[in-house]
């Protein structure tokens, strides 16, 4: 029988290596199945230092897959002064991660939903988490309750989040993105919670939203558009979607968002060509 140096020299060098490879490959799976890492949170002044950042974790824009889960508090102070296609780089690669991050949270609560929609009894508690998280009202034994919320519970596409970020926050050079880490124009009504718009009617009392970072804006505005009744036509082409069995697509779901701004289907049509032309809804934007 040969011994065990006669086997090993007798295999081709190039199949030990894919079987070594193999191995590692099994190996860090096993080491690392079921465990989620924390995401990185950081709060960076400049943007060279949240660069070197995304050079270290080989984040580009486009991205490759998976997303690196970077989560950025603010804008870096001097994000203006890039050039154009930089400046989008960095603002993309920037909101990505999180807007994920939110989704990913919004799949595991609709997936409680379906597994409580036939044990409802059971899962009660959850239940009415739900229910007032997406602002559902009526009792939790009525069909007609439980459909409303699976209507809401569900996730907004990237290329909407990013196109809509973009949009509203002048690329993260506006003030209220500065100031209030406020990405989407969200108003609030109570003083202590925003900022007096510079240009606000005298008669007018709504303020800015300031929001503690970035990631706090984006979970406001999902759940905005998941509950909010000017988006009920949002939601109604996001369900048709889903019963057709067609994936989400972010330039269709915006003609739902004529509500979302004054300027209606001029908005409408704007966000659609900032997709388009930014080709957001041509990336794997789908996995952290």
């Amino acid at each position: 029988m040969k011994n065990l140096k006669t086997i090993v020299r007798s295999v081709d060098p190039a199949l030990l290596w894919v079987v070594l490879a193999l191995i590692l490959l099994l190996l860090t799976m096993w080491l690392f199945d079921g465990k989620e890492t924390d995401p990185l949170i950081v709060d960076v002044a400049a943007v060279d230092e949240l660069t070197s950042i995304y050079e270290e974790h080989q984040y580009t824009w486009p991205p490759s897959q998976p997303v690196p889960q970077i989560f950025v508090e603010s804008f870096p102070e001097d994000l203006g002064a890039l050039q154009a296609s930089d400046k989008k780089s960095l603002f993309f690669r920037a909101l990505l991660p999180m807007i994920l991050n939110e989704n990913n949270i919004i799949h595991a609560e609709r997936e409680l939903l379906l597994s409580a929609l036939g044990e409802a009894g059971t899962k009660l508690d959850e239940l009415n988490q739900l229910a007032d998280k997406y602002g559902v009202e009526g009792s939790l034994d009525d069909p007609a309750t439980l459909q409303e919320l699976m209507l809401r519970v569900d996730a907004i596409p990237p290329a909407l989040a990013l196109a809509q970020a973009a949009n509203e926050s002048a690329w993260g050079t506006s003030r209220f993105s500065r100031e209030a880490n406020n990405l989407f124009g969200e108003w609030t009504y109570v003083a202590t919670d925003g900022l007096v718009p510079k240009k606000r009617d005298p008669d007018k009392k709504h303020f800015v939203r300031k929001f503690e970072s970035l990631q706090a804006s984006i979970a406001s505005y999902m759940n905005n558009l998941n509950r909010g009744h000017a988006y009920d036509k949002f939601r109604s082409i996001r369900a048709e979607m889903r019963k057709s069995n067609r994936p989400l697509s972010a330039r269709k779901l915006a003609a739902g968002l004529v509500r979302y701004s004054e300027r209606g289907e001029h908005y409408v049509k704007e966000i659609q060509r900032m997709i388009r032309h930014n080709k957001l809804d041509q990336y794997k934007l789908s996995r952290l």
